[in-house]
């Protein structure tokens, strides 16, 4: 196997029109996320073992706001809801990486293929698992499931969701043989004092760790 790794993504973040010159997949917060995720100092170094792209080229429509999000009636949170994924589109265009590859290099030669959000686990058909991160080998090829790296995914709030992914992909870049020389550390990890242990509690904890980033439209149109 290659010593490089693919990250795969959902699609651009804005219409190609709105996008800065020469955008490359994750470019900007994302690609910011994911280098401390991985323990790199700089998203240069992320990119020097990491191939990267977009499963859609283009940007699909964006979801609905529910009337509860509203802030004209006082909903103060999440400013954004993400987009309607292409699941339809979105598994061809992964049918065709696992038949013709990424220039030229099939996804069985890299040393792990990361798929970025259960949208994109969903396109490549894998069993989609309850939480994120997972890791699995199919047909030969190494995946590892993380939560997409945008501000829209909820979990992003909540220290132990981070610290999973934080862990989850350190150990698969081990594996893979990509860790950066000097991995920064994980900063600790601040829990309250006395957490009631509830069933109640821990399915509220793990609803928030399940990405949950975007309803999949498998009737969604290709724009003209």
């Amino acid at each position: 196997r290659l010593r490089r790794g693919l990250i795969v993504g959902q699609s651009p973040p804005r219409p190609l029109e709105q996008l800065p010159p020469a955008y490359q997949a994750f470019q900007g917060p994302p690609e910011q996320r994911l280098t401390k995720l991985a323990g790199f100092e700089t998203p240069k170094d992320l990119w020097a073992v990491f191939d990267r792209l977009d499963l859609i080229g283009w940007c699909p429509e964006p979801k609905p706001r529910a009337d509860k999000h509203d802030v004209k009636k006082g909903y103060t949170k999440h400013n954004w809801d993400g987009h309607r994924f292409p699941l339809r589109f979105a598994r061809l265009a992964a049918s065709r990486l696992l038949n013709f590859g990424r220039d030229g290099t099939s996804l069985q030669e890299y040393a792990i293929v990361v798929l970025c959000g259960r949208n994109v686990a969903a396109a490549f058909g894998l069993k989609l698992r309850p939480f994120v991160p997972w890791a699995e080998e199919r047909d030969g090829v190494r995946y590892l499931v993380m939560p997409h790296p945008s501000g829209v995914s909820h979990l992003w709030n909540d220290a132990v969701c981070r610290h999973r992914a934080i862990a989850a992909f350190r150990a698969a870049l081990e594996v893979a043989g990509l860790q950066p020389p000097t991995a920064a550390p994980s900063p600790p990890l601040a829990l309250p004092q006395n957490l009631p242990a509830t069933e109640k509690l821990r399915r509220k904890r793990r609803r928030k760790c399940d990405e949950g980033s975007g309803a999949a439209d498998p009737q969604a149109k290709v724009p003209s």
